[in-house]
């Protein structure tokens, strides 16, 4: 929570929280976090419910397309919260979809290739 800046690698996500400290989430395999030896940081629970805000400040992304991302990433996070984690990576994976064809349509290529960054990031989080 109170996160205002998030950076993304392949498999790892870092946000800037409002009193300055900073959070991470996701693997360590190449010491992207620098936390020594901890292995497998997950917090997808967290992570994920950040989704709906990171996607409303981006721009470069048509109403239309907006509401059903917003959708599909509330959505993800109803499965999640039941249980489902299957049912919320299949569900990124349609938001994932549906960015992929529309880039550059409805969804400018970077504010694309940023999202798509950040989601497949929660899935990867999901699923290990």
């Amino acid at each position: 929570t109170n996160i205002k800046a998030i950076a993304a690698g392949e498999y790892h996500t870092v946000g800037l929280k409002e009193d300055g400290t900073v959070v991470a989430v996701g693997f360590n395999w190449w010491g992207q976090l620098d936390v020594s030896d901890w292995n497998n940081i997950k917090q997808p629970a967290c992570a994920l419910t950040s989704l709906p805000s990171f996607i409303s400040t981006l721009s470069g992304i048509s109403p239309q397309l907006l509401n059903s991302l917003m959708a599909k990433a509330e959505n993800a996070i109803k499965a999640f919260d039941n249980g489902n984690e299957t049912a919320a990576v299949n569900i990124l994976n349609a938001l994932l979809n549906e960015v992929s064809t529309q880039a550059g349509k409805k969804i400018t290529a970077d504010t694309a290739a940023t999202l798509t960054i950040f989601v497949q990031s929660l899935t990867g989080d999901i699923q290990n």
